[in-house]
C-alpha cells in the first residue's frame, strides 16, 4: 500500500524476508519552491517502471537502505460500541497520516490510549490477537520490522449491581401506599418540558441544571482544582455552556474567548504549561469574556511552540460556582507544534451501520431509544508540524434527558425533546448536530 498527499509521496508498504528476491528502486522529487523533498520506494520485480517525469532522477539502492524510511500502516481496529482508542508516540505525538492510515517506523514505540464508556471496563489491548506490554504508561508496541500492526481493545461489560435481589424485597416499604403516594415528585417531569427554553436560548446551560441542586463555592471547587492531576478535568466540568474555545494564537501568547453564562457575573481563569507535573494555577479574574495568556502564575512568559493548557470558571455574586469548562489545551506559534484547525462530522449512522442524513443546519431527528453512532474528520493547520494529543475528540449533550452520547460518539435518544450534541477538540473546534427526539 502507498500513499500520497499534497506535501509529500510516502511509502507505506509491509515487507517480509519470504522475498529477498524483490528489488527496490526508489526516485528522489526534486525540492520544489519550498524545500520540501519528497521520496518514495517501490517494489520492482520484473520491470523497472520509471515515472515519466523530467524532475526526477532515478537512484537504484539497496533494501536496506530503503527500508530506513519506511513507514508502516498502523490500523486500529475500533470496537462497535464501549469506547474507543488513539495511538500515540511515546512522545504524545499523534502518528503521521498518509491518506486515511496512519503510519509509524520501524522501532516506534507506540501507546494505545483508551477512551473508555461508563459501563464498560478495558480488559487488554491487542495486537493480531496477541495481548500487548503494559508499563507505567499502559500499553504499547514497539513497531517491529515488516509492520504488521492490527492494534484493538478488549471490552467488558460488567455486571451491573440492580439485578441483585436485595432492592425486590423493598416492596414491603411500598406496601404502605401512601409513601408510593410520593409521585407528585416523579411529577416533576414538567421540568423536562424546559427543553422548549434549551431549543431558543442557550440549550448549553441545561446540562449545568443537573448537578447544580446545591451548588458549590468556588473556594471548595479550588480545592479540588488544586488536587486535579496534570492532563486531568476537574469532575463536572463540561464544554457548554462556556465553550471555551481559542481565538487568536500568538508567538509569546493566546487570547480565549467563551460564551458568557446566565447569572455568572465574574470568570476565574486557570492555567499552566501541559505535558507536566505543573498543576493548574490561578491567573486571573475577569468579568467579560476574553483572556489573554501572557505569563504564568510563577512571572514566566509564555514560549513560542509550547503546549498550554487553561479552564474558565463561571461565578455569582455569592461566589457560587455555576459552570466549569473543560481544560482546553493549545500550542503558541513559532515552533514545531500545531493545532487543530477544523472538525467536522464526517457521517452518522444507525445502530446497523446505515448511514443517516443530515438536514440543512445538521438536523437530526430520532425515535426515543433510538442509537446513532457520530464519527468526525479533523484538519491540522499546520500538515508539516506535530500535533500532541492531550484528548481525543470529545462529545457532550446539552440535555441529557434528550440524549446521552458517550465517549466514542454513541448517541442514544432517552427523551422527547431537542438538543445540541458537540464534537470538540482539545484547542476548542466544535461542530454540532441539532437534534430532535420524538
Amino acid at each position: 500500500d502507498f500513499g500520497i498527499d499534497k506535501d509529500s509521496l510516502r511509502i507505506v508498504m509491509e515487507m517480509y524476508d519470504d522475498y529477498p528476491e524483490v528489488e527496490l528502486t526508489a526516485w528522489k522529487i526534486r525540492p520544489n519552491k519550498a524545500g520540501n523533498v519528497a521520496e518514495y520506494a517501490q517494489a520492482v520485480l520484473q520491470e523497472d517502471e520509471r515515472p515519466d517525469n523530467s524532475g526526477i532522477s532515478q537512484d537504484r539502492i539497496a533494501a536496506t537502505e530503503v527500508e530506513k524510511s519506511i513507514n508502516y500502516i498502523v490500523r486500529a481496529e475500533q470496537p462497535e460500541e464501549g469506547g474507543t482508542f488513539a495511538v500515540v508516540k511515546e512522545d504524545g505525538t499523534a502518528l503521521d497520516k498518509s491518506f486515511d492510515f496512519e503510519v509509524a517506523n520501524e522501532g516506534d514505540k507506540l501507546y494505545v490510549v483508551p477512551e473508555i464508556d461508563d459501563g464498560y471496563e478495558l480488559k487488554a489491548v491487542y495486537n493480531d490477537g496477541k495481548e500487548l506490554e503494559k508499563d507505567d504508561k499502559g500499553y504499547y508496541i514497539v513497531v517491529p520490522k515488516g509492520g504488521g500492526i492490527n492494534l484493538s481493545i478488549g471490552l467488558s461489560e460488567p455486571v451491573k449491581p440492580t439485578p441483585t435481589g436485595e432492592p425486590t424485597p423493598t416492596p414491603e416499604a411500598t406496601a404502605s401506599s401512601e409513601a408510593t403516594a410520593t409521585p407528585e415528585v416523579t411529577a416533576t417531569p414538567e421540568v423536562t418540558a424546559t427543553p422548549e427554553v434549551s431549543t431558543e436560548v442557550a440549550p448549553e446551560v441545561s446540562p449545568s441544571a443537573q448537578p447544580t441542586a446545591a451548588p458549590e463555592k468556588i473556594d471548595e471547587v479550588e480545592k479540588n482544582i488544586d488536587k486535579l492531576k496534570s492532563e486531568e478535568d476537574l469532575k463536572g466540568s463540561q464544554f457548554s455552556p462556556l465553550r471555551l474555545r481559542v481565538k487568536k494564537l500568538y508567538k509569546n501568547k493566546i487570547t480565549y474567548t467563551w460564551d458568557p453564562v446566565d447569572g455568572a457575573t465574574k470568570y476565574y481563569v486557570y492555567g499552566n504549561k501541559c505535558w507536566s507535573k505543573l498543576k493548574m494555577k490561578k491567573l486571573g479574574k475577569v468579568t467579560g469574556n476574553t483572556f489573554t495568556l501572557k505569563k504564568l502564575k510563577n512571572g514566566k512568559k509564555v514560549e513560542p511552540g509550547k503546549y498550554y493548557k487553561l479552564m474558565v470558571v463561571a461565578i455569582d455574586d455569592n461566589n457560587n460556582v455555576i459552570a466549569s469548562s473543560k481544560a482546553l489545551h493549545a500550542a503558541t506559534k513559532g515552533g514545531k507544534l500545531t493545532n487543530y484547525k477544523t472538525i467536522k462530522i464526517k457521517k452518522v449512522t444507525d445502530k446497523k451501520g446505515k448511514k443517516l442524513k443530515l438536514k440543512k443546519g445538521s438536523k437530526l431527528t430520532l425515535t426515543k431509544g433510538a442509537v446513532a453512532k457520530v464519527k468526525t474528520k479533523t484538519t491540522k493547520e499546520k500538515k508539516k508540524l506535530d500535533l500532541h494529543v492531550h484528548r481525543r475528540i470529545c462529545y457532550e449533550s446539552s440535555d441529557t434527558t434528550v440524549a446521552t452520547v458517550s465517549k466514542s460518539g454513541k448517541i442514544k435518544a432517552v427523551g422527547k425533546g431537542t438538543c445540541r450534541i458537540y464534537a470538540y477538540t482539545q484547542n476548542g473546534k466544535y461542530t454540532t448536530i441539532n437534534l430532535t427526539v420524538k
